[in-house]
């Protein structure tokens, strides 16, 4: 009986953790910030999935984000000024290192649970794989695209990846490049896109204004927050590059519980 309230604590908190969980979020890059003239300096952005605009991280001047994946607590930033990858913490937002790729043009970005994947930002229908320090892993050719890519995502295994630079649909493929499902979607802008595999849910950007994202399936529009003119970007509209989700890690909150439990244990012992 001594040991029922620690143990049983510990089964409570751990069936709660996912309440707790830091919610899921997503984060976007913006093109406007550079290419309109209006500032210098490249941003990321975090969104709750209502699209309030939780946090801006200032990635540093002279180059154009194309693309952001997340992996871990760690923000991965490609170029189509460069073959660099920047990171950033999520947490703090504190620039970490910059990793050079070789390639000239690096476009929209996605973690396959691995590797990074990076699509041709210089006009070709590849897409390389990259470890998480910025060296070559591999490539596969998408022999059905006939441009550059803009918008790619791992989903489950298979690659989502539109047709062009702002042509939809967005087709599937396995993840060597060959074709599964074409027209798997349509939603957005025909742009950067995002999967959420909480809720097993495609996030596609919409461009213009404050911009935001379109959901499929489900065909729900939630545009960000925060006035842009407030916020660096002049009276430009956001032009989104790329999306990338960041889902919590539920296992934190059952750690904690199980360090609750050790400890009411040994408190028992003493």
């Amino acid at each position: 009986m001594k040991f029922i309230l620690p143990v049983a604590l510990a089964g409570v908190l751990a069936s709660v953790a996912p309440a707790f969980a830091v919610p899921t979020t997503i984060w976007a890059v913006d093109a406007s910030a550079t290419g309109s003239g209006v500032s210098n300096a490249a941003y990321a952005e975090q969104f709750s999935l209502a699209g309030q605009l939780l946090q801006r991280v200032t990635l540093g001047s002279g180059f154009n984000p194309t693309g952001i994946a997340i992996v871990g607590n760690t923000g991965y930033v490609s170029t189509d000024t460069s073959g660099r990858l920047y990171t950033f913490n999520l947490s703090t937002g504190a620039l970490g290192a910059t990793y050079t790729t070789g390639q000239n043009a690096l476009g929209p970005l996605t973690f396959d649970g691995t590797n990074l994947l990076a699509a041709d930002s210089a006009g070709g229908n590849q897409v390389y794989r990259y470890s998480l320090t910025g060296a070559y892993v591999g490539q596969f050719t998408i022999s059905s695209l006939a441009s550059n890519i803009n918008g790619l995502e791992y989903e489950a295994g298979t690659v989502i990846a539109n047709r062009g630079q702002n042509a939809g649909p967005y087709d599937r493929y396995s993840s060597t490049g060959m074709l599964l499902q074409a027209n798997a979607f349509n939603a957005g802008d025909d742009g950067a896109v995002a999967y959420n595999p909480d809720n097993a849910t495609q996030y596609a950007a919409v461009s213009g204004g404050t911009g935001g994202f379109q959901t499929f399936p489900g065909g729900t529009t939630v545009l960000f927050g925060s006035n842009i003119a407030d916020s660096g970007f002049g009276t430009s509209d956001r032009f989104i590059n790329d999306l990338a989700i960041q889902v919590p890690e539920p296992a934190t909150l059952t750690l904690l519980a199980a360090g609750l439990a050790f400890m009411g244990v040994r408190r028992r012992r003493a």
